[in-house]
């Protein structure tokens, strides 16, 4: 082992936890920082259980939605909350989503399915050919109170 001896600057920073992660990043984007821990914590209780809980709630709810997830982002959006509150905040913005999400795909089914009818109003017209034409005539006003067509 060699050792390289080098003029160095010592210093100490207490950070907040919610400002670690960008205090590492700014640390590590300059390469040139050696970190060493502390013995003590200072951090305060966090419920361990509740947290268990929203991740439980999370968990199930990817495997349920597995196919309709986006793909996980290289850099996502940095939350400045205790761990407690961010486990409600992301179950919360997950159930929301989940809404939106049942209401799109009963719209897309009942266009569909408004789709399949005017197909079939589009075969039975092409169907009729020149005949359809006739049906123009049903449009007009008239003394009959009601009229109805059966396809």
């Amino acid at each position: 082992m060699a050792l390289h001896p080098r003029q160095v600057s010592w210093f100490e920073a207490e950070i907040p936890r919610n400002q670690t992660v960008f205090a590492l990043e700014s640390l590590a984007a300059g390469g040139h920082v050696e970190l060493e821990e502390k013995g003590y914590q200072t951090s305060p209780c966090i419920d361990i259980e509740m947290i268990r809980e929203q991740l439980r709630k999370f968990d199930d709810f990817c495997a349920k939605h597995r196919d309709e997830l986006p793909p996980p982002e290289a850099s996502p959006e940095k939350l400045l909350l205790d761990p407690e509150e961010l486990a409600l905040t992301v179950v919360e913005t997950l159930r929301k989503w989940a809404t939106r999400l049942v209401r799109t795909r009963r719209r897309i089914r009942q266009l569909e399915l408004e789709i399949e009818d005017l197909s079939l109003l589009d075969e039975c017209l092409l169907a009729m050919g020149e005949d359809a034409k006739q049906l123009d005539q049903i449009r007009h006003a008239s003394d009959l109170l009601y009229k109805e067509i059966f396809v």
